[in-house]
């Protein structure tokens, strides 16, 4: 699990999206759950489960006290590298450094006893957060404004 750093040059009152990652390598997990520290003066204005690999959310992911927590799943198996299980929206609120970092992380195998599977490879990703000299960036307006995609249809028995 990591974090992927949003492009671009980010700046203090910038609004932006950060994706959340998985490289399951050659496992095949049908679960995980994890925790991903943040750290820096930073709010956290969203965080979306659209897109995501995974379709059940037991703990659907929520930024408190200074961390993301979840607990996501699927019917089937997955694995493969870049796989997308959340997106973050946050705003630096100052110049420095934010940090993220995977802090706690299981994988359950799709071997039909949800076999745990930890990897002690710590992930952490640091953004630099420059001073505003640019006209503030908002990249979850952006998106939300550019979103035409109607809702998926389904029928309530």
């Amino acid at each position: 699990l990591y974090v992927e750093k949003p492009q671009g040059v980010v700046q203090a009152g910038d609004t932006v999206v950060v994706k959340v990652l998985l490289d399951t390598g050659t496992e095949e997990i049908n679960a995980l759950e994890g925790t991903i520290s943040v750290s820096g003066d930073v709010v956290v204005d969203a965080v979306h489960t659209g897109g995501s690999i995974f379709t059940l959310w037991p703990v659907a992911p929520v930024y408190k006290n200074q961390q993301i927590s979840f607990v996501g799943g699927t019917p089937s198996s997955i694995f493969g590298g870049k796989l997308h299980v959340f997106t973050v929206a946050l705003t630096p609120q100052k110049t420095g450094i934010l940090t993220f970092d995977v802090s706690r992380l299981v994988g359950y195998l799709a071997d039909g006893s949800g076999t745990p599977v930890t990897k002690n490879k710590k992930k952490v990703t640091t953004v630099s957060v420059a001073e505003k000299i640019q006209n503030t960036r908002n990249d979850l307006k952006d998106a939300l404004e550019n979103d035409s995609t109607p809702p998926q249809k389904f029928a309530i028995d």
